[in-house]
């Protein structure tokens, strides 16, 4: 016979049987009544992702029976308010046009194998509507992640962007890298257009929407022509970045170096000689040389190197009767080296050499060089480019010679026989036809194998006599002397015996 307790639990676990039956019974059975069961669409319910409506067994949130059919059901709402009846809708101004053709033609009602309920992979969904042939160089297009980018249903940005083109573009390429470079930044990047430039869907290197010289004379051709005579080697045989960064740099027009630090990669230094050109100290090498493309030979600015020259230093020749031939021709280059040089003012060669290579009778071969010459060389006297004078003299040639030595009245400092001072001017030159008496009457401008420069004579009397003869009378002009008067005076060379 059981004791008294096992009669007790016995009867304790009938009773709690018991009532959970009757809570059951009492309950509704929820999930032998749905739409999904064995008996009715059994398939239904089984994929990867499935419908929370369906999960939770509230197939009637959306299907609804029609009265008086039995197994007959219409959809609580048409289109895209059933969909609304629980999801929210586009809030922002620029709409997925798909969602006018309705939810379901991106989105499976009941279940997917792919997120989101999508019918398809995401890719391919999109691809149904846009053309997305080739095979795309952009991660994000190729591994079918068109939402990184867009937004699916509205954004307040065209394109459905998600934050606008910048931002979009930043989530995967910082902002660092492209401005960090410095504050000078393409007017694209500036304003965060980066489809400007680049195709989100494209297939090129880069994504650029043409090849990069194209792509930038889109918008350059104005100040970049490559239809000119000479076009800059870099240009042809490179591209625009060889020398400019596409998005940002700390040197102005978007140089990737400073102007002289690029130029030198390819030419040869210009700022290590003695004297150094301005232009070429500060690196301003594209004031005188388009970088790009010009009419004119080593790809300068101007037909002529005066009016490249003139456009910093100052022009000395407008209206000046008399003008240095080279300076007449625009050939500034002939004396000056317009990088730099050994010699001051940038000359090719010292002075005196460079002068006496086009004016030989120039050079200084007597014994006695005029100190004005050999100390400042020709410009001493001279204007190397023009002046209102005969010879581009400073300034007519008894004044020149007065700057140094003197002058009194237009008379000479020493005074004759007789006790008057020789006259400087007023009178014709007996040995110059056609020229009035100065300083060069007497005595020869550069050097001389004679005291004082005289053009002859070791002495004063016997250099009076050149005019005088020798009984110091008053000279006649000699029509067979020489018009112009000599740089140097040499002693006759002495007769073979």
């Amino acid at each position: 016979m059981p004791g008294r307790r096992s009669i007790v639990r016995s009867a304790s676990i009938v009773a709690v049987s018991l009532a959970l039956g009757l809570l059951l019974a009492a309950a509704p059975v929820r999930a032998a009544n749905t739409c999904v069961t064995a008996k009715c669409h059994a398939k239904v319910g089984r994929a990867k992702h499935v419908h929370s409506a369906i999960s939770g067994g509230d197939c009637t949130d959306c299907h609804q029976q029609v009265e008086k059919e039995k197994h007959k059901f219409k959809l609580a709402a048409k289109g895209n308010d059933l969909c609304l009846q629980c999801h929210s809708k586009p809030k922002h101004p620029n709409v997925h046009q798909a969602i006018d053709s309705g939810c379901t033609s991106c989105h499976h009602p009941h279940e997917s194998a792919f997120p989101s309920l999508l019918r398809e992979p995401t890719r391919k969904v999109c691809a149904g509507c846009h053309d997305l042939k080739g095979t795309p160089r952009h991660k994000p297009v190729a591994g079918g992640d068109c939402l990184k980018c867009h937004d699916p249903h509205s954004s307040p940005e065209k394109r459905l962007l998600r934050g606008g083109e910048a931002k979009a573009c930043g989530s995967c390429h910082p902002a660092a890298k492209l401005m960090a470079a410095g504050p000078t930044q393409h007017r694209p990047v500036a304003q965060g257009r980066c489809t400007a430039c680049h195709l989100a869907h494209g297939t090129t290197p880069k994504l650029l929407a043409k090849p990069i010289n194209q792509l930038c004379l889109g918008c350059h051709s104005q100040k970049v022509n490559l239809k000119r005579r000479f076009v800059h080697e870099a240009v042809k045989s490179a591209d625009c970045t060889s020398c400019h960064a596409p998005h940002a740099s700390r040197v102005a027009r978007l140089l990737r170096k400073p102007a002289t630090k690029l130029c030198y990669d390819c030419h040869e230094r210009k700022d290590k000689t003695t004297y150094v050109h301005g232009a070429v100290l500060l690196g301003r090498c594209a004031v005188c040389h388009d970088p790009h493309s010009a009419d004119e030979a080593r790809l300068l600015r101007a037909r002529k190197e005066g009016d490249l020259c003139f456009k910093c230093h100052a022009d000395d020749i407008t209206g000046r009767k008399r003008i240095h031939k080279p300076v007449a021709e625009g050939a500034c280059g002939r004396c000056h080296d317009p990088h730099g040089a050994a010699t001051p003012r940038n000359l090719r060669k010292p002075q005196l050499e460079l002068c006496g290579g086009c004016h030989p009778q120039a050079k200084p071969t007597g014994a006695n060089v005029h100190a004005a010459a050999a100390r400042g060389g020709c410009t001493a006297c001279h204007d190397p480019h023009a002046t209102a004078n005969a010879g581009i003299l400073k300034a007519k040639p008894a004044e020149v010679c007065a700057a140094c030595h003197g002058q009194k009245d237009g008379y000479h400092v020493v005074a004759k026989l007789g006790g008057q001072p020789h006259p400087m001017a007023g009178k014709a030159d007996p040995k110059h036809p056609g020229r009035a008496l100065s300083c060069e009457s007497c005595h020869v401008m550069v050097s001389s194998d004679y005291p004082k420069l005289w053009y002859s004579g070791q002495s004063a009397m016997e250099m009076c006599e050149r005019c005088h003869g020798g009984s110091l009378t008053r000279p006649g002009i000699d029509k067979n002397a020489d018009k112009r008067p000599a740089h140097t005076a040499t002693k006759p060379k002495a007769k073979a015996k």
